[in-house]
């Protein structure tokens, strides 16, 4: 399965050296958004793509799938439910075999 947003978000804050109070500050974001986006409990909003990917040096479709584009939110939530669903597929198929 595909690296989760949440995932990829973590792993460019730990390589940055940045805890998530730091990149907070950095992205005018809360702690807890940044906990809630990194563990994929809430989707990041598009507003915040692009001061992510500046504070990691990175590209915004480095952080989402869409890039944070807000003409493709929609996008974003369709992956995030089509995850969620692969997921308890991949769960029964296991239970089954």
């Amino acid at each position: 399965m595909a690296e989760k947003v949440g995932e990829r978000l973590r792993k460019a804050r730990e390589k940055a050296g940045l805890s998530q109070v730091e990149l907070a500050k950095r992205v005018k974001a809360s702690r807890g958004a940044i906990y809630n986006w990194e563990n994929d409990v809430t989707a990041i909003r598009n507003g915040y793509v692009p001061a992510l990917a500046e504070a990691f040096g990175l590209h915004p479709s480095d952080i989402t799938p869409f890039g944070g584009h807000p003409d493709n939110e929609a996008l974003a939530r369709i992956e995030e439910k089509l995850d969620q669903l692969l997921e308890r597929i991949e769960r029964r198929l296991s239970d089954i075999a």
